[in-house]
């Protein structure tokens, strides 16, 4: 298991930290700048709903190894409708900031992204964030299923990076995105088979 986490978190690399030093290649200091700006930001809204999933996780392993998958399933199903309603709100709270400083001008204004990009970046976002409830509840059984997935979506967000940084930052966004829509359905599909799968006596 720890090879196969080390490869995912390698790969969390790429979806996370080549974005800033790619658009400073190509884009220039001052939208690097604004993406690592708009991107901190965007990233509250991980570390807001995270508080509510990653101290239930030992949790979920010791239901796992008693062998209580009914209470551990309905654990995670309440624990995941918080977290769920906890993104969402943060997500909304961070875009209205944005526009909000948009709108009125504001100068913290100048040292973000444009509300478009920002607005796609932040639901691709909040779509990945939305996974994180399944991939938890799956490594609790001291197993990553996960993988393939997590190699699949760092070669892919490298690729969308390089390929789209000529044209914009918006075109980077918006295939970040695509990924993401793309890469999440199979995700949920692991976990239903795998929580199936792992739960037969």
């Amino acid at each position: 298991m720890q090879w196969r986490i080390a490869l995912s978190w390698i790969s969390g690399y790429f979806v996370f930290a080549l974005f800033t030093p790619v658009i400073f290649k190509y884009r220039g200091p001052v939208t690097a700048g604004q993406f690592g700006m708009t991107w901190s930001i965007v990233g509250m809204v991980s570390a807001i709903s995270g508080s509510w999933i990653f101290p239930k996780v030992p949790r979920f392993g010791m239901l796992i190894v008693k062998k209580r998958y009914a209470e551990l399933d309905s654990l995670f199903g309440r624990i995941t409708k918080i977290f769920t309603i906890v993104a969402t709100l943060s997500a909304i709270t961070v875009w209205l900031a944005v526009y909000l400083f948009n709108k009125l001008g504001h100068p913290f204004a100048a040292r973000l992204l444009p509300v478009l990009p920002t607005t796609i970046f932040l639901i691709a976002q909040t779509l990945l964030v939305f996974t994180v409830p399944f991939s938890s509840y799956l490594r609790a059984h001291k197993k990553e299923p996960l993988l393939f997935i997590s190699l699949c979506a760092g070669v892919f967000t490298a690729l969308a990076i390089f390929i789209f940084v000529k044209y914009s930052v918006t075109a980077i966004g918006l295939g970040y995105l695509a990924i993401n829509i793309v890469l999440i359905p199979f995700i949920i599909l692991i976990w239903q088979r795998c929580r199936i799968a792992w739960h037969v006596e």
